[in-house]
């Protein structure tokens, strides 16, 4: 989440605990890979080790080494390792193993290193197979014993300990592999996690509307199951009423309620409900919403003030109906309201006049929403969203209060904070939130 403040240690959790599901999937997925690759994939590489001491044999003038010819034979171990890696060797080692490796393949199968501060000398040789290994070893450790006494005839070269037939493969390191892909791929998640919060710019939970807008949220509505099919105009209060998101509408209801009881000197008898951007389910929430007030009894009209977009399968009625652009140019004689369900009326925008702008701050406008509160107890006005026109913060004016739809991770954070602005800036009553189309648990 782009934010001025650090992230702090509770919303690290909060994040882990909303996302878990993904944080797991990878590392599962990075584990399962690593292992299949380490156990099923790569072959093995087997190893064969032989160590040598180096030393000097007895000669006539002298019975014993004294501690600085040691010191000399420990020095001089560096230069039998590079002998160990000579091309000579290297030649030799492929004709004892019967022309079986070039003096290419074996500089990448043999090695040579040495023990730090002694004179030993360990020779190593891998391969794929385990028979190979341990026989290649054994012809290094002959040609190397062989070109040694050529170049120093007086060094005594002694083996410690024979090559064995190698039982487990060096390489791959499975088990260590496979818990260290575990804890990459934990971490990995989890960063992508983190790094998807700081830098996304839309709202992900109701929290993130809370801390960065600044706005309440009254009511967190979750998207439609895959079991829920609604057609044209229908509503899922009406037609799933004991479904998660019939009874998000309920808890938004309660909170309004209470919003209303907490402010008994600022009467809430018409509501706006609009949004930043379009698409991003007002229409949905204003029909949902004043069906759910309708049934505790109370007589609401459904004002759908989107005079641009007209369009059929709208909740307030059909786009051929006569609807609020017909009442306010008076062309078009009587125009009736649609009884929705009981205790609910619904009053469609009409035709798509060329001057919305002006029909909407003209004398009749207001006229008819003062006529509608006598009528009923509440008017919810499904307003168009607050971008591109200022239809919406006209009819925000006429309104007790302003409910803002924020679609869950589509309302960019720059939008919502400038549609704050511009509802502040008519003095209107921005009472909330509703944070739509949320992710379930």
């Amino acid at each position: 989440m782009a934010q001025e403040h650090g992230m702090n240690l509770q919303e690290t959790i909060a994040i882990f605990k909303k996302d878990w599901r993904f944080i797991v999937l990878v590392t599962v997925l990075a584990t399962i890979v690593t292992a299949a690759l380490n156990y099923g994939v790569i072959p093995p590489t087997y190893e064969a080790a032989t160590s040598v001491i180096v030393g000097q044999g007895n000669r006539p003038d002298q019975e014993q080494l004294q501690y600085d010819a040691i010191m000399m034979y420990q020095r001089l171990t560096r230069t039998y390792m590079e002998i160990a890696r000579s091309k000579r060797v290297l030649s030799e080692t492929a004709k004892l193993m019967g022309g079986k490796f070039s003096e290419r393949e074996l500089e990448k199968r043999v090695n040579a290193t040495t023990l730090e501060g002694t004179q030993i000398l360990i020779l190593k040789a891998r391969s794929r197979r385990q028979k190979e290994a341990f026989a290649l070893a054994n012809a290094l450790t002959r040609s190397f014993i062989g070109e040694s006494q050529r170049v120093y005839p007086f060094a005594k070269i002694q083996i410690l300990d024979q090559a064995e037939m190698p039982k487990k493969p060096v390489q791959p390191h499975s088990l260590i592999n496979t818990i260290t892909a575990l804890l990459l791929g934990f971490i990995a998640a989890l960063g992508m996690t983190l790094a998807r919060e700081t830098l996304c710019d839309t709202f992900r939970t109701p929290q993130d509307v809370e801390r960065e807008s600044q706005i309440p949220v009254l009511g967190a509505i979750p998207r439609a199951s895959r079991q829920q099919h609604l057609k044209e105009r229908e509503l899922v209060v009406q037609k799933y009423p004991a479904s998660a998101m019939s009874e998000a509408y309920r808890i938004l209801r309660t909170r309004l309620f209470c919003t209303v009881t907490a402010q008994p000197d600022q009467p809430l008898k018409t509501l706006l409900v609009t949004s930043a951007l379009p698409g991003e389910g007002r229409t949905s929430v204003a029909g949902n919403l004043a069906l759910v007030i309708a049934q505790t009894g109370k007589n609401v009209l459904l004002l759908d003030g989107d005079l641009r977009k007209t369009r059929p399968g709208k909740v307030s009625g059909r786009f051929d109906d006569k609807g609020l652009s017909h009442w306010l140019t008076g062309k078009y004689g009587n125009v009736a309201m649609k009884q929705l369900a009981v205790n609910l009326y619904s009053f469609p925008a009409g035709f798509s006049p060329n001057n919305p702008t002006e029909l909407l701050l003209s004398p009749t406008m207001k006229d008819f929403v003062v006529k509608s509160r006598e009528a009923f107890d509440y008017i919810l006005i499904d307003s168009p969203a607050l971008s591109g026109t200022a239809d919406a913060q006209i009819l925000a004016t006429m309104a007790d209060g302003v409910l803002l739809v924020i679609g869950a991770g589509e309302s960019r954070m720059e939008a919502v904070q400038k549609a704050k602005k511009d509802l502040l800036s008519v003095q209107a009553n921005l009472i909330g939130a509703v944070f739509n189309k949320s992710k379930a648990g």
